[in-house]
């Protein structure tokens, strides 16, 4: 993928490195560099909105952002998820090789966006969205997506994107083992078995599942899924 978007033209890179205070996200840029190269041009930036303009005006080629998190309070990733078509869309997950056991740079979990299509490559990971007008549990949505062939690895709540949604509702993210499309089958089905509590689901984007040097690639995630186990709605 990345040696595709080289050749549509100039390649940069946006990251976002925080506000500016030493040390305050650390390790964002080292991972970048590391990934794309000494020689890539780097646009630092304060805030995650600055990386999504950089990446869909054209002055960076990718753009660099934390991995989300349950419980952020101002995540990034409901600002892509609508259906306009012309949003950055998930790539690749960084590093894409993992070390659970160092306390450096192994440790920064990060994705990162492009304007383009991800493509499937055997052994992936999707970000969904699911848009909901009904408080759902955790159980009956790992179960309807069970139920229609997606395998949830982890879920995550934010706030619907322009207030969008009715009292009980809102958006959630979802990473699901494999590669899904916008067009994938399983979603129309997910649609019908979560009804009227559904409004819309998602793809923000797929990556390649990163590669564990010490033990399971899951085992960060698995953490997060334990710590907001409970009802979707926080």
């Amino acid at each position: 993928m990345s040696s595709l978007l080289r050749l549509q033209g100039p390649f940069s890179v946006a990251v976002f490195t925080g506000p500016d205070k030493p040390g305050f996200w650390p390790g964002f840029w080292d991972v970048a560099r590391d990934h794309y190269g000494s020689t890539t041009p780097m646009i630092a930036c304060q805030s995650p909105l600055q990386v999504l303009r950089e990446v869909t005006e054209g002055r960076a080629t990718v753009g660099v952002l934390p991995f989300p998190e349950e419980g952020e309070a101002a995540p990034w990733w409901p600002f892509i998820a609508n259906t306009r078509g012309n949003e950055p869309k998930v790539i690749s997950r960084l590093p894409f090789l993992v070390n659970h056991g160092s306390a450096g740079r192994g440790q920064v979990s990060a994705v990162a966006l492009a304007c383009v299509t991800p493509e499937e490559t055997g052994d992936d990971r999707s970000l969904l969205t699911a848009e909901l007008v009904e408080e759902l549990s955790r159980a009956r949505l790992t179960a309807a997506l069970t139920a229609v062939g997606l395998s949830p690895i982890w879920q995550a709540s934010g706030p619907s994107q322009g207030g969008q949604g009715s009292q009980g509702g809102g958006l959630y993210l979802l990473e699901t083992e494999g590669f899904v499309s916008p067009d994938d089958p399983r979603l129309a089905k997910l649609a019908e078995a979560l009804g009227s509590a559904l409004n819309r689901v998602t793809v923000l984007g797929a990556y390649p599942a990163p590669i564990s040097l010490t033990g399971s690639a899951h085992d960060e995630p698995s953490r997060r899924v334990g710590a907001a186990a409970g009802s979707l709605r926080s």
